[in-house]
Order: structure tokens, then C-alpha cells, then sequence
């Protein structure tokens, strides 16, 4: 019942930071250290005092991990910060396995986000010999879906997998 309770809180911090993101395209650092606090006490709520440092370390171990992805534009700042405020409710195992699935559902995404806005043939193209200039020519920089949405849905299939014992760390 207790362990309820932070997932409700860490639910509700991803559904604010997709609803921040999708409608300013930057999840402000007030909501992102409100975020921090209210999972903190979340966690003294549900598991207790102790459990707050590995919660850290899987803070710590994301927030590395997403540094790196951030300096070579693979992902937002906003993004980065809202994976590790996430990543600071579970074992640092369930924070990479956490990454893991974030990333999986953002590819899924951008694949049909491209596929509804270009076309199909155009999702095809990318793959024949020219691939640079075809990337370039079908505008494949632009980032229509909020990475945020891929953060939740990475949320919920760590929860439910772990739920089902499935683990691969």
C-alpha cells in the first residue's frame, strides 16, 4: 500500500513534466526540484529514511548517463533532469533499466511520428545508399514528439516488469 504511494507521486511528477513539455517545449527547474523534494518524501513516506541513498545512487548514475547524451544532443537538458528526478524513486538496476526502456519507446515514437508525417515511402528511403542526403531532405532533425511522453511510458514498463519479475540487469 505504502510503495503505492510513490508511484502515485512519481506518476503524477511525469504526467506534470509531459503536460510542462508539451505545451512550452522546456520543463522549468522549479517543477523539476519540486519534483526532487516531493519524491524524497515520498520515499520516507512508502519505504522509509534508508532507502533514500540508493535512491541517490541510481539518481547519480542516470543523471551521469544522461549528461553524456545531453552534450552530444541526443537528448534534452529538461529530459535529463526529469529521467534522474524519475530515476531517484528506484534501485540504480531499475534506473538503467529504466533508461533502457525510455529509449526503446522514444525510437518507437519518433518511427511513427516520422512515418504519420512523412509517409511511409519516405521512412523507406532512409534506408537506400544516399542515407545522408535523404536524412537531411526529409527534415529528420525536428523533434515533434516530446521525449517526456517516452520518459512515462519508460516509467510504467519498469514498473510493470518488475511487477512480472522481468529483469535483465
Amino acid at each position: 500500500m505504502t510503495l503505492d504511494v510513490l508511484k502515485l507521486v512519481v506518476l503524477s511528477f511525469c504526467v506534470g513534466a509531459v503536460l510542462f513539455d508539451v505545451y512550452s517545449r522546456k520543463v522549468p527547474n522549479s517543477f523539476i526540484l519540486g519534483g526532487v523534494i516531493t519524491v524524497c518524501v515520498g520515499i520516507v513516506i512508502s519505504l522509509g529514511w534508508f532507502a533514500i541513498f540508493p535512491g541517490f545512487l541510481s539518481f547519480i548514475t542516470v543523471f551521469i548517463t544522461g549528461y553524456f547524451l545531453w552534450r552530444f544532443k541526443v537528448l534534452g537538458a529538461g529530459d535529463v533532469k526529469v529521467m534522474a528526478v524519475v530515476a531517484l524513486s528506484m534501485t540504480w538496476q531499475n534506473g538503467l533499466e529504466f533508461c533502457f526502456y525510455s529509449f526503446v519507446w522514444g525510437s518507437f515514437l519518433g518511427v511513427i511520428s516520422f512515418i504519420l508525417q512523412k509517409g511511409l515511402i519516405n521512412f523507406v528511403n532512409i534506408f537506400n545508399l544516399n542515407t545522408i542526403m535523404t536524412i537531411r531532405s526529409l527534415g529528420m532533425g525536428e523533434h515533434k514528439v516530446p521525449f517526456t511522453v517516452a520518459i512515462l511510458l519508460g516509467v510504467c514498463s519498469v514498473w510493470l516488469l518488475d511487477s512480472k519479475g522481468v529483469h535483465f540487469l
